[in-house]
């Protein structure tokens, strides 16, 4: 990086609308009449949030499951004594 230059990054406003499915949110705005559009990222914040709680939870199931069945394979991997 050049001294005094830093990157800037962000979030593309049609994409966010798109993500939205139709639903009404106020960090997404649009001018009708100069068709401009934005976001206001302070409203953002609170949805990230959410949505990182959410995935932290999945993550959380799926490495229980995860554990559960390293167990199962790790006994099914022990060798079988024979009778006789």
């Amino acid at each position: 990086a050049r001294p005094g230059v830093r990157f800037h990054y962000g979030l593309v406003a049609d994409d966010v609308k798109v993500a939205l499915k139709g639903k009404d949110f106020g960090g997404y705005v649009e001018d009708v009449e100069s068709g401009r559009k934005g976001l206001r990222y302070d409203q953002l914040v609170s949805v990230l949030i959410k949505a990182l709680q959410e995935l932290h939870g999945q993550v959380k199931e799926e490495r229980a499951a995860r554990l559960a069945l390293e167990e199962r394979v790790a006994t099914l991997d022990k060798p079988i004594k024979r009778v006789g």
